[in-house]
Formats: C-alpha cells, sequence, structure tokens
C-alpha cells in the first residue's frame, strides 16, 4: 500500500463509495489525513444545523415573523409606577396537576380570604395570583407578595424606560429575534462538533473490538478517521427525518442508525481485514555467521598466546603446547635432554 496520503476530495468521494464497499471507509481511515476527517466533521457541524435548525426557525420566527406572533396572541398591558394594568382577565385552573393561575388587573389588591382558601380548601401546589398593584405567589408551602412598585423600579434601573408595555416587547423581539436565531445555531454547531469528536472515540473503541475479533492490525487513529466518514452521512439522514418527516420518532430513529453505523463499522474492519491480511513472522533459518578474526569489526581477537617457564607457548595447539625443554624456570640447575650433569 503506497504511503502518500489521499486529498481532502478523494476522502470526500471514498466516504460514498464506502456505502456499498464499507472497506473504503477505513481506506480513507488509513490512507486519508486526520485533518481531513476533523474538516469534515467542521463541515457536516455547521451544515446539519443549519439545515435542520436554522432555516427552519428563521423561516418561522426571525425577520419579524415572532414579534407578528406575540403581538396576535398577547393582549395590551402597561407596567407604570402606579401598577400593572391588562385589558383582560385570564383564569388557568388545571386540577391535575393542581396549578392555579388569576390575573385581574382591576382588582386593587390581592383577597387575603380567597387566596387562603385556594390553598387550604382547594389544596392547589401552586399559586400565581395578580391584581393591578402587587403579585401574590404560593409553591412548596411558601407564600410571597410582591407589588408592581417594586417590579417596575427594578425594571427600569436595568433598561432605563419609563413604561413597559406591550409595544416595548414587540421591539425588543423585532430587534433581537435574528440575533437570538444565529447565536442559537452557533451553539448547535458548536455542540454538533463536539459530538463529532466524542463519537468518533467511542466508534474507535468499538473498532478495536473489531480488532480483536477478526484479527486485524488497524491503528486507532485510523478507525477514527473512519468512524467519521460511516456517521457523517448517517447523522445528516437521521437528523432530517426526524426534522421534516418523523418528528416524534426520535429515539427510534437514533436506535435505528446507531445499530447501521455498527454494522458498517464491523463490515468495513471485515473486508479490509480480509483483502490486506497480516502476514504472520516466520522462523527463518540460522545461517553459518563466521566469527569475527584478529580483531575484525572492532572486537578483540582472543590471545592464543601464553608463557610457561619463561618460554611462549602457542596455545592454538594444546598438544604440542610444552616443548621438550626442562630448564628450570626456578633459578636451579639446568636439566637438558642429554642428562648431561657437569660437576
Amino acid at each position: 500500500m503506497s504511503s502518500t496520503k489521499r486529498g481532502f476530495f478523494a476522502d470526500i468521494a471514498g466516504m460514498f463509495k464506502g456505502l456499498v464497499k464499507p472497506s473504503e471507509y477505513i481506506r480513507n481511515g488509513k490512507e486519508g489525513t486526520g485533518g481531513a476527517a476533523i474538516l469534515l466533521a467542521l463541515i457536516f457541524a455547521f451544515l446539519v444545523p443549519f439545515i435542520t435548525m436554522y432555516l427552519p426557525v428563521n423561516s418561522k420566527y426571525g425577520n419579524g415573523k415572532a414579534a407578528k406572533l406575540v403581538d396576535e396572541s398577547l393582549v395590551d398591558f402597561e407596567l407604570t409606577a402606579e401598577g400593572f394594568s391588562c385589558d383582560k382577565v385570564y383564569i388557568w385552573d388545571d386540577s391535575t396537576s393542581r396549578q392555579y393561575i388569576c390575573i385581574d388587573t382591576s382588582r386593587a389588591a390581592v383577597d387575603r380570604d380567597e387566596f387562603n382558601d385556594l390553598i387550604y380548601e382547594q389544596n392547589y401546589a401552586s399559586i400565581i395570583y395578580a391584581t393591578g398593584t402587587e403579585v401574590a405567589m404560593y409553591s412548596d408551602n411558601s407564600t410571597q407578595f410582591i407589588s408592581w412598585k417594586d417590579i417596575y423600579n427594578y425594571c427600569k434601573s436595568v433598561d432605563g424606560e419609563t413604561m413597559f408595555s406591550k409595544d416595548y416587547i414587540l421591539e425588543l423581539i423585532e430587534k433581537y429575534d435574528t440575533p437570538v436565531i444565529v447565536i442559537t445555531y452557533l451553539f448547535f454547531v458548536v455542540f454538533t462538533f463536539i459530538g463529532f469528536m466524542l463519537c468518533g472515540l467511542i466508534w474507535a473503541l468499538i473498532g478495536l473490538i473489531f480488532n480483536a475479533v477478526f484479527g486485524t492490525k488497524i491503528s486507532f487513529g485510523s478507525l477514527f478517521n473512519a468512524s467519521i466518514y460511516i456517521r457523517a452521512i448517517w447523522y445528516l439522514v437521521k437528523k432530517l427525518l426526524t426534522t421534516f418527516v418523523v418528528s416524534g420518532m426520535g429515539t427510534l430513529m437514533w436506535t435505528i442508525f446507531f445499530v447501521i453505523i455498527l454494522v458498517y463499522l464491523g463490515i468495513a474492519v471485515y473486508q479490509y481485514g480480509k483483502n490486506n491480511p497480516v502476514t504472520p513472522m516466520q522462523n527463518i533459518p540460522m545461517q553459518n555467521i563466521p566469527m569475527p578474526d584478529n580483531g575484525q569489526y572492532g572486537q578483540q581477537a582472543p590471545n592464543t598466546q601464553a608463557f610457561y617457564g619463561g618460554q611462549q607457548i602457542d596455545m592454538s595447539n594444546p598438544y604440542n603446547s610444552v616443548q621438550n625443554n626442562t630448564n628450570n624456570p626456578y633459578g636451579g640447575a639446568t636439566n637438558n635432554d642429554n642428562n648431561n650433569f657437569q660437576n
């Protein structure tokens, strides 16, 4: 296999080839660069939320549409230093969840007896009761009364306005609807990219299990890159289906596409291992290697000379190591071969 890394567009082509030949994903992971895989994840992190979140939300709420919806559903109201006024009496009573909300600004103050009756006789767990001058709230066995004047003073200290009304709310929505949508979209981009990276790590770990099962030798980095290419297309398909087709079946779609990615990764590892088998180490026969001679290769040759009785002896010939010379090395009388003694 060539060690030359493939380009980004070759990796994109390999991603689509992998739909019919899964081993192409592993080839992408091994021959493609890690930067190309991360770039693909970044592109999908921008693309998928743009299609499935930004376009639908912006078309429904952007460019003044949110303000129009609020204008149609919200009644006129005003909050001033004198208190709160609303054109409509609103009562919401949910006995199942034990919640009660009443907004009646025609009343100057909250009737304490009526409020206590809602708590102790009708056993509501959560109550909001608003009049023209104050708001009474009950939750978690705790009651609190807040005057509209205190609320107005706080809002004025934050915003500087002298009157808060429906028109003021609509102006804020028209001013910030598109920026809020854009900021929300960018948050989706960041979370989607982080999701790609984390899922890449998880799928790479699963790929190592397939490595052990099929006896392949694919590196963790290659499996990480390959998992990004495998997941990218199916992630896009899943988001399109759950956004525009089966919006109420997100969990089922997640399960289905998890199984699809798992199968693709397993087949990809198996096919790649089958097409690129790992050659086992074979026993290499020993060969006769000449030993260094006379200090060859920088080694000291063994010393084959020795001295015996003051006479040099060739130790390489042990059978002829001692010559027939019986000179006494210890300084005594010399004993020669003819055994002649001199007086």
